[in-house]
């Protein structure tokens, strides 16, 4: 019934899956830093998923024909069905060569096959056995076999991610963007060596103030009120360290 269905949502989550494990597939391949070719497969995927909202005009999705292309690697199924000839010829190309590394080299007959038999198709199982992590993120496994996955190697973006929250790294793990940022707007920018310790250290002050008020109340239950005397002894401490401030950066 769900297969004969014309409704948007029938459609959606397999569209959506199969998006997410071509992109799984494609990371893990020869193509993954070719700016332009992740461009145009990106388009490919946009028309894949667009079809879903067709379906209540009962125009047939797009998700079947693209399955049985794709794990065939038929490139002129894909051209009939509009998509571009050089797109989807590294799309096969890529599925051919992973297929291969399983020991799969006639791709249509084992397609046949695991219809047949009601078994994973082709880019399924690619997933299941190279991307290992991402499929451990995603399926439910029993114990030792989630260990073991979670063990290999992170071959795509998701597993990347996930392998280092895991680590524990995560948090001191300093961002492309949080570079740009502390040297646009940081510390860095001071030139004047003394002038950029002193500031540093004055946030590190500021930092200690905010911690104090978070332990006992809520940080949105600002401005909040600090001794004189707390006060009276950073400033001293830090006038003590750094002089009174006179110097120009």
């Amino acid at each position: 019934m769900v297969k004969r269905a014309t409704g948007v949502k029938s459609h959606t989550g397999p569209v959506i899956a199969l998006a997410y494990n071509l992109m799984r597939i494609l990371e893990n391949s020869d193509i993954k830093d070719n700016q332009k070719t992740n461009v145009a497969i990106e388009v490919f995927l946009d028309k894949v998923g667009n079809s879903v909202f067709k379906q209540k005009h009962g125009v047939k999705s797009l998700h079947d024909i693209v399955i049985d292309a794709i794990c065939m690697a038929d490139v002129d199924m894909l051209i009939e069905h509009g998509f571009h000839r050089g797109t989807s010829t590294i799309i096969c190309n890529i599925i051919k060569a992973k297929a291969k590394e399983l020991g799969v080299r006639d791709v249509r007959s084992y397609h046949m096959w695991a219809i047949a038999k009601g078994r994973s198709k082709l880019i399924n199982r690619i997933v299941r056995q190279q991307n290992k992590i991402y499929f451990a993120s995603r399926a439910a496994l029993e114990g030792c076999a989630l260990l073991e996955h979670l063990k290999s190697p992170a071959v795509d973006w998701p597993s990347h991610m996930l392998k280092l929250v895991l680590s524990g790294k995560s948090a001191g793990t300093e961002t492309e963007l949080d570079k740009h940022m502390d040297k646009k707007y940081g510390f860095r920018s001071i030139k004047n060596s003394r002038i950029r310790e002193a500031g540093s250290s004055l946030w590190e002050y500021v930092k200690e103030m905010l911690s104090q008020v978070e332990s006992r109340e809520c940080i949105s239950s600002l401005p909040f009120r600090i001794s004189e005397k707390r006060r009276r002894a950073l400033i001293e401490r830090f006038r003590r360290r750094y002089g009174n401030g006179n110097e120009r950066s």
